[in-house]
């Protein structure tokens, strides 16, 4: 695997086949291959993802996002990996050495041996040492959507350092931009394959290549239903493996220019995808409400001439402020950065984080006594003694016993930002485990 760093093995059922990495390197290996190559539609299905909000009350409210996850197919998705592997060593290259100041700035989709944990506490830990300073928060709008595919190419040419982009490349780039993409419900309705099992009867694929092209050329019927939806003027596909190497690529000049500008004020600037910060030391700045309102302007042009916008309900402005007799600083607005929360010098986590964990044990413990009782019936009915519920993987998966879950990130969290208050947070998960076990 290590001769093929890009492969990764998909399992999910698409136009055409799984293929080893001998397949996929004979493949990708050869730019004539690329070129010639027929990219089938992107498959794409709606997540609907539940985000949690306070209302006018403080209560917690549901508020399902849909998100629209596309996939390519087996042998487009190889090609769409090897060529990004080969791109981030370029874009990695240039942050190495070119452009160093931003190497420590643009955080998501980077192999920087770093998470989230690390990433918002260097955010806090500023705050911490500059003690007088302003936070701007701001949000992209549909970031991947809206992608301008004419200023994409142009910085994909920049980071290949190249005038135009080689044919191969260019191939990979009208794939990625003037895709198509079906339904994955509509299509297996159409070759009738069950969205619970679509592998059954040990499918390899949804159908032949014959089979796809009469579908193509069936009656334009299919066209009015909208099985097959084509984008022709922005944006790229969430979901396959070279999208996330591009948006970063996008905003290369953006990062450049607004890090420039931020240092200059003795600032921070990082970019985590679609989310923006910057923390700009205060305490000499006589109107500060004037000097933050000419920052946030200058960000949102900047923004406009990638022609993407920012999302202005989400857009916050957080004031810290050194308070002598409490001996801390002080921000009235809570500051929230990637699942994390610091107000007056206390880092939590984020409440909705311990909601959505808190509903997904209480399914699995349910799921799990479930299972229990199905097969305690039949053992009664083979007349053998009951087995009480396997706990282990509950315990792997919902306490501190694991090793990869909620509790064990949690814990990490607390260590790293040395916070008392996650710790507390964390404290009460253990008996609502067992609770919820233990109840009947």
């Amino acid at each position: 695997m290590n001769d093929y760093p890009w492969f990764k093995k998909r399992g999910y059922l698409h136009f055409d086949s799984p293929m080893n990495e001998e397949q996929a390197y004979k493949l990708v290996s050869s730019p004539r291959n690329v070129i010639t190559n027929s990219f089938y539609p992107f498959i794409s299905h709606k997540l609907s993802i539940p985000k949690l909000k306070k209302d006018e009350d403080g209560k917690l409210t549901r508020d399902p996002k849909p998100r629209e996850i596309s996939y390519a197919s087996h042998k487009d998705s190889h090609i769409f990996s090897y060529y990004a592997y080969l791109l981030n060593e370029k874009y990695e290259e240039l942050l190495k050495n070119e452009f160093k100041s931003i190497n420590n700035s643009v955080l998501a989709f980077r192999k920087l041996g770093k998470n989230n944990i690390d990433f918002a506490f260097q955010a806090f830990k500023y705050i911490k040492e500059v003690k007088n300073c302003t936070a701007i928060a701001l949000d992209i709008s549909n970031f991947f959507g809206n992608l301008d595919h004419k200023i994409l190419k142009e910085k994909w040419c920049k980071v290949l350092g190249k005038e135009r982009l080689p044919d191969d490349h260019f191939s990979v780039f009208k794939a990625i931009t003037q895709y198509t993409t079906i339904s994955r419900d509509k299509i297996y309705e159409e070759f009738n394959i069950s969205l619970h099992t679509p592998r059954s009867n040990n499918r390899k694929k949804i159908c032949s290549p014959k089979e796809f092209r009469e579908l193509r050329n069936k009656n334009r019927t299919l066209f009015e239903n909208k099985l097959f939806i084509s984008n022709k003027n922005k944006g790229i596909p969430q979901g396959s493996p070279i999208s996330a190497l591009l948006s970063n690529i996008y905003m290369i000049d953006f990062d450049i220019k607004l890090n420039k500008k931020i240092m200059e004020l003795q600032g921070l600037y990082l970019r985590y995808c679609d989310d923006i910060l910057c923390i700009v030391p205060t305490s000499e700045i006589h109107n500060i409400k004037e000097f933050i309102e000419k920052e946030k302007e200058f960000i949102e042009k900047e923004i406009d001439n990638l022609n993407l916008k920012i999302n202005s309900k989400k857009t916050e402005i957080i004031s810290f402020e050194y308070d002598l007799n409490k001996q801390k600083i002080i921000n009235e607005k809570r500051l929230q950065y990637l699942g994390f929360i610091l107000h007056n010098e206390s880092i939590t986590i984020r409440p909705a984080a311990f909601t959505k964990y808190s509903r997904k044990m209480k399914r699995g413990v349910s799921l799990a006594k479930q299972t229990q009782r199905k097969y305690n019936r039949i053992r009664q009915k083979n007349n053998q003694d009951n087995k009480e519920l396997f706990k282990k993987k509950l315990y792997t998966t919902y306490s501190h016993f694991g090793k990869r879950n909620f509790i064990s990130y949690g814990k990490k969290a607390a260590k790293t930002m040395n916070s008392p208050q996650i710790r507390k947070q964390l404290k009460p998960l253990w008996k609502k485990l067992q609770s919820k076990i233990e109840s009947e």
